[in-house]
């Protein structure tokens, strides 16, 4: 763990006492599907990445979790599936179903079983203990996408249809994201709320275009575009969050995050 004791706390007593006063305790019976959520400290955004799971399955509904996260750290250009048996988080270890990770790899040559991208990227950190203490018994599907470029992202949402289509009912998909990152707040704002609108409307192209245009700079840009993309969520329309937020960094960007559950 990279990021554990300084985004999260690394001892489970004190990380489950947060879980709990961020409201994870509650039932929260809701029917979304799949969720962006930041990937902040928790201390800044613990409470509205809670809010995003509370609108979800309970326990007992879900089977597995597809993580779709960025690749941060590096500029490496490809879809990386995991070779791990399991990810490590404070809460005990959440098990990775290796069948669907080679299921996923067989679809396309643009993906790559290689963890060291894996063990680098604090994005599933942040989030990985959310989802062990909702849904202790699920086991998880990562998968990074280092890049943009329309032919992975492509490659991702044919995969994405090939081997869930069948098992979506119990799948939920999780995909950790920024809404803007920016030095000016009113264009990071604008620019938050642009991607927010493209999102509702369901419009991978103009996500995509938006992204290389440089109007838009969430980190999930892509991973959206691809699971909408996908077709896996052409029956479901109602898009769910709260208002947005945002943190201002030591740096002197403005970072606004939000939490959508899309049903």
């Amino acid at each position: 763990m990279i990021a554990g004791g300084l985004f999260y706390p690394e001892e489970k007593t004190q990380a489950e006492a947060e879980l709990v006063s961020f409201g994870m305790k509650s039932p929260g019976e809701g029917d979304a599907r799949a969720v962006l959520v930041p990937h902040c400290a928790w201390s800044v955004s613990g409470k509205t990445t809670a809010g995003a799971f509370l609108q979800c399955p309970g326990e007992n509904n879900l089977k597995r979790i597809v993580l779709l996260g960025s690749l941060h750290h590096s500029g490496e250009q490809g879809l990386f599936i995991t070779e791990s048996d399991f990810f490590e988080t404070p809460l005990g270890n959440m098990p990775v179903c290796r069948d669907l990770c080679r299921a996923l790899a067989s679809c396309s040559a643009r993906f790559e079983i290689n963890d060291i991208p894996h063990l680098r990227e604090h994005a599933y950190e942040v989030v990985l203990p959310f989802i062990k203490y909702r849904y202790p018994r699920a086991f998880l599907v990562p998968v990074l996408l280092g890049g943009a470029s329309v032919p992975l992202v492509s490659a991702l949402a044919r995969a994405l249809r090939a081997v869930f289509t069948p098992i979506l009912k119990d799948t939920l998909f999780v995909i950790p994201s920024c809404a803007s990152v920016g030095t000016d707040k009113e264009a990071a704002e604008q620019e938050a709320k642009l991607f927010l609108s493209l999102l509702g409307g369901k419009k991978a192209r103009e996500l995509m275009k938006a992204r290389e245009q440089g109007k838009i700079s969430a980190c999930g840009t892509p991973l959206t575009a691809a699971l909408l993309g996908s077709g896996l969520f052409e029956k479901h329309t109602t898009l769910t969050g709260p208002a947005l937020h945002y943190t201002r960094e030591s740096s002197g960007e403005f970072i606004y995050y939000t939490a959508l559950a899309l049903d």
